[in-house]
């Protein structure tokens, strides 16, 4: 028995690919026409309803708004929010009571105290008159202008502990 013949020819390589639109175009064959894509099947069932009169006539109609109008809404949709104002306040908040701890639990700060704890009632000042801002806001949701209370609430908390703790 002689051993089977083995096609030691080199293959050819395969046809390379291509994905030029001009290659798809004639691949897939032309695209449909626009007045194809327009006109319905003849077996496809009725449209749910009339369209309105604008469509059929081809006309525009106006939006109900003013374009102007149009142009801020869209201008303002895309613009980043920004944080709640009372999100704002809590940081100087937390800062100034923070700071009223660090005054009461440290005694290096003794040296420089009262005028440590004047700027701990400036911060706390600030904070209050945040919030309080917030607070008066009528154009916000009720919601929104009460959470200002609570840095409102900070400031003032701060406040006393840094008018109390300026003698320690």
């Amino acid at each position: 028995m002689s051993a089977p013949s083995s096609d030691l020819s080199p293959k050819p390589p395969p046809p390379k690919e291509n994905f030029s639109f001009q290659a798809l175009q004639e691949e897939l064959g032309s695209p449909p026409s626009a007045s194809k894509l327009g006109t319905p099947k003849p077996d496809a069932p009725p449209m749910a309803g009339p369209a309105p009169q604008a469509f059929r006539t081809g006309q525009r109609s106006a939006p109900p708004i003013g374009a102007d109008e149009l142009s801020k809404r869209v201008l303002r949709g895309s613009a980043p929010r920004s944080k709640p104002m009372w999100v704002k306040g809590l940081w100087p908040g937390a800062v100034s009571l923070a700071l009223c701890i660090f005054v009461y639990v440290n005694d290096d700060v003794k040296t420089i105290q009262p005028y440590f704890s004047y700027g701990v009632m400036v911060i706390g000042g600030f904070t209050m008159i945040w919030g309080a801002d917030g607070l008066r806001r009528s154009d916000w949701e009720p919601k929104e202008r009460y959470l200002c209370g609570v840095p409102f609430a900070m400031g003032l908390v701060a406040l006393i502990l840094a008018f109390f703790l300026r003698g320690v």
